[in-house]
């Protein structure tokens, strides 16, 4: 990084690394997560149940991701 000391500590190039690894972990997670979608139609048939019944597990996920988020990024 142009000279920079790699051994620093406190906000330096260690720290930025951290800060993009975190947030492309969430966004992986988030797209996973989101992908699954299309896949409702065939757990609808499946499982034999409502949409509501259904789809309870993906807001149940958003919550704990949402609760959780904030306390594994800091």
């Amino acid at each position: 990084m142009c000279g920079a000391d790699l051994s620093d500590d406190g906000e330096g190039f260690w720290g930025w690394l951290v800060v993009i690894g975190a947030h492309s972990t969430r966004a992986l997670a988030v797209g996973v997560m989101y992908s699954c979608g299309p896949f409702i139609d065939e757990w609808l048939d499946y499982f034999d149940q409502s949409v509501a019944a259904t789809t309870w597990i993906f807001s149940l996920a958003s919550l704990v991701m949402a609760c959780v988020c904030k306390y594994v990024l800091a």
